[in-house]
């Protein structure tokens, strides 16, 4: 979903500390993601001031259509071995660890939820599952 996004699916939120994100989702609907304009804003204006509106975010760099997923799934694998992440491969494991980096955060399940645009909660419980040691030391706070 994230290789066809374009600049112009990038607004200002109200509170002007996010951008809310308009993404073209499985089944045909858009939804709304978010993301912090803090993490993004001099690269994305930057980019912006070099791009236009309706151009692809994410390109293979010689051309002006989206980057292949086979590109990104091989930029992906290249930057796991560097991290000593193995056995890992795809754009999920990014999913699965924002999602645990929220569990691990005590973040309301149906926040995750909707953070990662799941329509069912079936879904969320499958890249938001505690650890044993998560469950130990909830287990020590409420003895």
């Amino acid at each position: 979903e994230a290789l066809n996004l374009k600049f112009s699916d990038f607004q200002e939120s109200d509170d002007g500390e996010f951008y809310d994100i308009n993404i073209l989702a499985k089944g045909g609907e858009y939804q709304t993601a978010y993301i912090a304009k803090s993490y993004i804003k001099a690269d994305f204006e930057r980019l912006l001031s070099i791009n236009l509106p309706e151009n692809y975010i994410f390109t293979s760099g010689c051309s002006d259509k989206p980057i292949s997923r086979q590109n990104v799934y091989s930029l992906l694998a290249r930057i796991y071995r560097k991290c000593g992440i193995v056995n890992k491969r795809g754009c999920h494991i990014l999913r699965h660890s924002f999602a645990m980096n929220m569990v691990e955060k005590n973040t309301n399940l149906g926040v995750i939820q909707k953070a990662l645009r799941h329509k069912k909660i079936q879904t969320t419980m499958i890249y938001a599952d505690a650890t044993g040691d998560m469950v130990k030391k909830e287990m020590k706070r409420v003895m």
